[in-house]
């Protein structure tokens, strides 16, 4: 006959398997409902407990009350896996990183609210479990595990005191302070991540942390009014990204190496327009040769973005820009590609040069690129009435093959007339 430990075991077994029958129902609250119970469980019996497991499951737990704002039930499970992860045997690089990995989401996600109430002012203030100062719901029985090992509480520890400390971040109004407050306890926490999972051994994970690191800045930047301080963000994101794009080999990454040319591009281009815009306005003298090089770091990572699209790697972009891409299956990379295109030949419509001749050739090959654009959206339509579309966008394209020619023109007689131009 079996005893009384024997079914306890069975019981707690019959929870985890109720919480993924839930989970194949889409009832996901029921399936977090009993996954909870289940490590709760799992807690009475601390000498049988798997240390690792209990933190990975705690860790997922906490990223489905993350993903439906409910950050005080998210801080309560991650609080606990570093409750387990402080007795017991010292964890792994990974499983540490993982578990501080999450905090930083944690973070960026209170910070991604923060801007929504932000944007829309009008908007109530919320007092239910949403709101950055609401009461746990969920709870952990923690009182069966061995003491703390300090040295391993030292370990786990991830920077959160600006979730601790309630007074400095109370609801959702947050000032620029308040803001970057949480931004540094996400960086903090990612550059643990990154320095536990380097670039060599772990690179899509690295990688990842990378680009949690610039969502940070690109979310600080809502609250930035100054357009330097603006620039200066957008700095710290290139100096981050544009590094480790060049390192990654696009034939194993080719994935990440889109995604990071493109946003290293798009810093470049929203810089760029910044500084362009100072100057336009007399608001700011800026060099021209710091104009060109920014102009120049948004057509390089832009042509390094068009290129992953053909099927030759290494192909010459003075050909290879008017071949076919591939991969655009569906509308939402046809859309994402058209876009890093149409921002190319913007850019190089743009770019300041005081050479005549270069000028020229710059317009030229910004008409280029409009001419491939109109000609591959009119080939590959979009899907009527769907999600994604590029209408308006080729309005504009169409647009400049009008204008461009003339523009040409104009330099070619202005070159004639003044030959040292």
């Amino acid at each position: 006959m079996h005893g009384p430990d024997y079914i306890e075991r069975i019981y707690t077994s019959t929870l985890f398997y109720l919480a993924q029958v839930y989970q194949h129902l889409n009832r996901a609250d029921d399936s977090a409902q009993f996954c909870q119970q289940t490590l709760n469980r799992q807690l009475l019996d601390a000498q049988s407990l798997n240390q690792e497991s209990w933190i990975t499951n705690a860790v997922q737990l906490s990223g489905y009350y993350l993903s439906s704002w409910r950050f005080a039930d998210s801080s309560a499970c991650l609080n606990a896996a570093e409750r387990v992860g402080c007795c017991g045997s010292a964890l792994e690089d990974e499983p540490r990183a993982k578990l501080i990995w999450a905090w930083a989401k944690l973070h960026i996600a209170r910070l991604n609210r923060a801007r929504e109430f932000l944007a829309n002012s009008s908007a109530p203030n919320p007092a239910d479990e949403t709101s950055d100062t609401a009461q746990p719901t969920v709870s952990f029985d923690l009182g069966r595990l061995p003491p703390n090992s300090e040295d391993l509480k030292a370990s786990l520890a991830a920077p959160r005191s600006s979730w601790d400390g309630r007074a400095r971040v109370c609801g959702w109004r947050w000032t620029y302070e308040q803001a970057c407050a949480v931004s540094r306890d996400a960086l903090d926490c990612l550059a643990t991540v990154r320095k536990l999972l380097p670039l060599d051994g772990f690179c899509t994970e690295n990688v990842q942390a990378i680009q949690d690191a610039t969502r940070v800045y690109k979310a600080l930047c809502d609250w930035v009014s100054n357009v330097d301080d603006a620039c200066k963000l957008l700095k710290r994101r290139i100096d981050l990204l544009e590094p480790v794009a060049d390192q990654l080999s696009p034939a194993a990454f080719d994935w990440a190496c889109k995604e990071l040319r493109h946003e290293v591009a798009d810093a470049y281009r929203d810089m760029f327009d910044a500084k362009l815009a100072q100057v336009e306005s007399g608001a700011k003298r800026i060099s021209g040769d710091k104009l060109m090089a920014l102009a120049d770091g948004a057509i390089r990572n832009y042509t390094s973005f068009a290129l992953l699209f053909l099927p030759t790697l290494n192909a010459d972009p003075a050909s290879a820009l008017t071949a076919q891409p591939q991969g655009l299956g569906d509308d939402k990379m046809k859309r994402w590609y058209l876009l890093g295109r149409l921002s190319l030949a913007r850019t190089l419509s743009r770019r300041p040069d005081p050479d005549l001749n270069q000028r020229r050739a710059l317009l030229q090959r910004s008409l280029d690129h409009y001419k491939f654009i109109v000609e591959l959206a009119e080939k590959l339509p979009f899907k009527e009435g769907g999600e994604y579309s590029f209408t308006e966008e080729l309005s504009v394209c169409k647009e400049m093959l009008g204008l461009l020619p003339s523009k040409i023109s104009r330099l070619h007689i202005l070159r004639q007339t003044n030959p040292m131009a």
